[in-house]
């Protein structure tokens, strides 16, 4: 899980800790 830049929307977050992408 890691965590890209905080400002981005709560879906995008989501995406970007999810370690299937």
């Amino acid at each position: 899980m890691r965590l890209e830049t905080p400002r981005t929307p709560k879906h995008a977050w989501f995406h970007c800790t999810t370690p299937a992408l």
